[in-house]
Protein backbone atom coordinates (compact mmCIF):
# COMPACT_ATOMS: atom_id res chain seq x y z
CA UNK A 1 0.00 0.00 0.00
CA UNK A 2 1.01 3.59 -0.49
CA UNK A 3 1.74 5.58 2.21
CA UNK A 4 -0.21 8.67 3.13
CA UNK A 5 2.82 10.86 2.67
CA UNK A 6 3.39 9.35 -1.41
CA UNK A 7 -0.02 10.41 -1.86
CA UNK A 8 0.46 13.95 -0.88
CA UNK A 9 3.91 14.16 -2.51
CA UNK A 10 1.99 12.84 -5.54
CA UNK A 11 -0.75 14.91 -5.16
CA UNK A 12 1.31 18.00 -4.67
CA UNK A 13 3.63 17.50 -7.37
CA UNK A 14 0.42 17.12 -9.85
CA UNK A 15 -1.31 20.09 -9.12
CA UNK A 16 1.97 22.03 -9.70
CA UNK A 17 2.13 19.90 -13.24
CA UNK A 18 -1.33 21.30 -14.21
CA UNK A 19 -0.40 24.75 -12.97
CA UNK A 20 2.37 24.54 -15.35
CA UNK A 21 0.26 22.97 -18.11
CA UNK A 22 -2.29 25.82 -17.62
CA UNK A 23 0.54 28.64 -18.13
CA UNK A 24 1.87 27.04 -21.14
CA UNK A 25 -1.83 26.49 -22.16
CA UNK A 26 -2.15 30.15 -21.67
CA UNK A 27 1.10 30.98 -23.62
CA UNK A 28 -0.50 29.51 -26.26
CA UNK A 29 -3.66 31.01 -26.15
CA UNK A 30 -1.75 34.36 -26.57
CA UNK A 31 -0.32 33.89 -29.85
CA UNK A 32 -3.77 33.67 -31.28
CA UNK A 33 -6.33 35.22 -29.41
CA UNK A 34 -8.85 34.45 -31.69
CA UNK A 35 -8.58 30.67 -30.40
CA UNK A 36 -10.79 31.11 -27.72
CA UNK A 37 -10.76 27.38 -27.12
CA UNK A 38 -7.30 27.72 -25.79
CA UNK A 39 -8.97 29.70 -22.82
CA UNK A 40 -11.58 26.74 -22.14
CA UNK A 41 -8.48 24.59 -21.75
CA UNK A 42 -6.16 26.86 -19.65
CA UNK A 43 -9.89 26.82 -17.52
CA UNK A 44 -9.82 23.30 -17.02
CA UNK A 45 -6.28 22.65 -16.38
CA UNK A 46 -6.62 25.16 -13.91
CA UNK A 47 -9.84 23.54 -12.36
CA UNK A 48 -8.62 20.44 -12.20
CA UNK A 49 -5.71 21.65 -10.45
CA UNK A 50 -7.37 23.30 -8.06
CA UNK A 51 -9.99 20.79 -7.36
CA UNK A 52 -7.02 18.13 -6.68
CA UNK A 53 -5.71 20.83 -3.71
CA UNK A 54 -9.28 21.00 -2.33
CA UNK A 55 -9.04 17.02 -2.38
CA UNK A 56 -5.56 17.65 -0.51
CA UNK A 57 -7.01 19.79 1.79
CA UNK A 58 -10.05 18.12 2.89
CA UNK A 59 -8.72 14.81 3.16
CA UNK A 60 -5.86 16.19 5.26
CA UNK A 61 -8.17 16.32 8.38
CA UNK A 62 -10.50 13.17 8.45
CA UNK A 63 -9.79 10.90 5.72
CA UNK A 64 -9.17 7.04 6.33
CA UNK A 65 -6.58 5.08 4.54
CA UNK A 66 -7.07 4.76 0.79
CA UNK A 67 -7.49 1.30 -1.16
CA UNK A 68 -5.31 0.48 -4.03
CA UNK A 69 -7.88 0.92 -6.51
CA UNK A 70 -8.83 4.50 -5.13
CA UNK A 71 -4.78 5.25 -4.91
CA UNK A 72 -4.35 4.19 -8.56
CA UNK A 73 -7.83 5.75 -9.66
CA UNK A 74 -7.57 9.25 -7.67
CA UNK A 75 -3.96 9.44 -7.13
CA UNK A 76 -1.19 7.77 -10.18
CA UNK A 77 -3.78 8.26 -13.26
CA UNK A 78 -3.92 11.50 -12.45
CA UNK A 79 -0.06 12.28 -11.63
CA UNK A 80 0.52 10.33 -15.22
CA UNK A 81 -2.33 12.29 -17.06
CA UNK A 82 -0.56 15.39 -15.90
CA UNK A 83 2.67 14.72 -16.75
CA UNK A 84 1.18 14.01 -20.33
CA UNK A 85 -0.35 17.31 -20.47
CA UNK A 86 2.36 19.68 -19.84
CA UNK A 87 4.36 17.27 -22.29
CA UNK A 88 2.00 17.49 -24.87
CA UNK A 89 0.80 21.50 -24.29
CA UNK A 90 4.97 21.93 -23.89
CA UNK A 91 5.41 20.43 -27.28
CA UNK A 92 2.74 22.61 -28.90
CA UNK A 93 3.85 25.82 -27.52
CA UNK A 94 7.79 24.66 -29.32
CA UNK A 95 5.86 24.05 -32.57
CA UNK A 96 4.31 27.64 -32.28
CA UNK A 97 7.41 29.11 -31.22
CA UNK A 98 8.88 27.34 -35.21
CA UNK A 99 5.73 28.65 -36.55
CA UNK A 100 6.80 32.35 -35.47
CA UNK A 101 10.14 31.75 -36.78
CA UNK A 102 9.70 30.52 -40.33
CA UNK A 103 6.77 33.06 -40.53
CA UNK A 104 9.57 36.20 -39.28
CA UNK A 105 11.96 34.47 -42.51
CA UNK A 106 9.04 34.45 -45.08
CA UNK A 107 8.11 37.91 -44.54
CA UNK A 108 12.18 38.85 -44.48
CA UNK A 109 12.38 36.76 -47.94
CA UNK A 110 9.03 38.92 -48.80
CA UNK A 111 10.42 41.93 -48.24
CA UNK A 112 13.86 41.20 -50.15
CA UNK A 113 11.92 40.14 -53.06
CA UNK A 114 9.95 43.03 -53.29
CA UNK A 115 12.62 45.70 -52.56
CA UNK A 116 14.69 43.84 -55.62
CA UNK A 117 11.43 43.98 -57.83
CA UNK A 118 11.42 47.85 -56.97
CA UNK A 119 14.55 48.51 -58.06
CA UNK A 120 13.83 47.30 -61.46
Amino acid sequence: MISRAAIYILGFAQIIIQFAAAYLSFKIYSYNRVEKSWLAVTLGLAVMAIGKGASLAFGAFDVPDLPEANVIDGVILPFVISILMLIGIGSMLRQFHSFDIIERKAREHIGHVMRARAKD
